[in-house]
């Protein structure tokens, strides 16, 4: 499927990030599923699972994964790629992730 997508500079060594615009409906599956897949749930709190810090790393890395088309030309180790970059680039670049990752909850609550 060809997508929209939006290239973004970093603040500080001027990385050229190419994103999707949006995500799909099985994109953001996956993503809840990395989240969920090992989540602990006690038989009294079903609606409030247990979520370890690991779990939540995988997500991050399957949302990076999947959002981020290429980073400086090359789609080769982008996470690896984004987490090398220094603390202000990799803020930035996870903020714009953010916003099209909560997209569909923005479009709801409208």
């Amino acid at each position: 499927m060809d997508r929209e997508t939006i290239t973004v500079e970093t603040p500080v060594d001027k990385h050229k990030v190419v994103i999707h615009k949006w995500l799909t409906g099985g994109e953001k599956r996956n993503i809840t599923n990395a989240l969920l897949e090992g989540a602990e749930f006690s038989q009294e709190q079903l609606d409030k699972p247990i979520v370890k810090g690991e779990m939540i790393k995988k997500m991050q890395d399957v949302t990076i994964d999947m959002i981020i088309v290429s980073i400086n030309g090359s789609d080769k180790d982008k996470v690896k790629t984004l987490e090398d970059m220094r603390v202000p680039d990799f803020d930035f670049v996870m903020d714009k992730i953010n916003e099209i990752s909560n997209e569909g909850e923005k479009i709801v609550k409208k």
